[in-house]
């Protein structure tokens, strides 16, 4: 499992990429406050590189709303190997741009990240 965490200034945002047992990305867990509408946006990305999403659970804690994606092929198979990070690179952006671009220049911090992220090039 990836997680993020600790962006600055706006508190309360986590996002976690959870694989199955098999490690194919299954979940994307999305956990933020209510006054941060990032849910539309991380749909629409990962709709854009062809990740379709089975199954969602919202449930509210405190102040926070937090969003279970179920992820996988658009023909229903298990995420490749290769698309985990293009899954993460498209979450990303969306939180870079929604959230930290529009506010102010922050610090988006990783734990047991494997690749980087945010707007480092790949390749």
């Amino acid at each position: 499992m990836h997680e993020i965490s600790e962006l600055e200034g706006r508190g309360g945002l986590r996002i976690r990429f959870v694989e199955d047992d098999d490690g194919a990305l299954a979940v994307l867990e999305l956990e933020m406050p209510r006054s941060a509408p990032l849910v539309t946006d991380v749909h629409q990305a990962l709709f854009a590189i062809g990740v379709h999403i089975s199954n969602v659970q919202v449930s509210v804690r405190g102040d926070c709303v937090v969003e279970r994606l179920s992820v996988a092929e658009r023909d229903g198979s298990p995420l490749a190997a290769g698309r985990h990070l293009d899954v993460q690179i498209a979450v990303m952006e969306v939180v870079q741009r929604r959230l930290v671009d529009s506010v102010r220049p922050g610090v988006i911090g990783a734990r047991n990240a494997a690749p980087p992220f945010a707007g480092q090039a790949v390749g």
